[in-house]
Parts: structure tokens; sequence; C-alpha cells
């Protein structure tokens, strides 16, 4: 028989599915504040930080008149994230 794991069982194991998703959403909280301060911040609230990976800047917005904004000042943004350390490799923003 199968003896049931607690939730604490789970998180101790540092590969499991569950403990890799929750750093990975305490990473993207931790990388959100410092993206929308290079951003204006009319623009900042229709932005929001989905990922980042492989020197790639995952953003969502809220519609396509805010993407369009957002697509124009692309090179300003990465320039002004790579000043900060946890972006100092990002390449793209997508």
């Amino acid at each position: 028989m199968l003896q049931m794991k607690t939730i604490n069982d789970i998180l101790k194991k540092a590969d499991s599915g569950l403990t890799k998703l929750i750093n990975k959403a305490k990473i993207s909280e931790d990388l959100e504040p410092i993206f929308k301060t290079v951003l204006d911040p009319d623009l900042a609230e229709h932005c929001h930080f989905a990922n980042y990976k492989k020197s790639v800047v995952t953003v969502t917005v809220t519609n396509t008149s805010w993407a369009t904004r957002l697509r124009y000042i692309i090179p300003d943004i990465i320039k002004n994230l790579k000043v900060h350390p946890e972006f100092k490799e990002v390449t793209n923003i997508r």
C-alpha cells in the first residue's frame, strides 16, 4: 500500500515539480518590480512580467494598443534593464 506524502515531504525534495514551480514563481515575483521600474508608470499598469529565460523577457499586456506602445520602446527598456544585475544578460523582450 502506498503511503501518502505530506506537502512538506514533497517540498523538501528540490527536484519535485511542485518545488520547481514554487521557486520559479518566487523568482518572477522578485523580478517583476524591477522590470516595472524601467517602464513609464502608465505602461507599467498594463504590462506584467511573465518570464525570464535564456536572455529573453516575456511580458503580457492588457491589449494590443499597449503591446504596440511597448514594442516601440523595447531597445530603451533592454538598455535600462541591463543596469540591474538580475537582467544583465537580457537581449530581447517579447
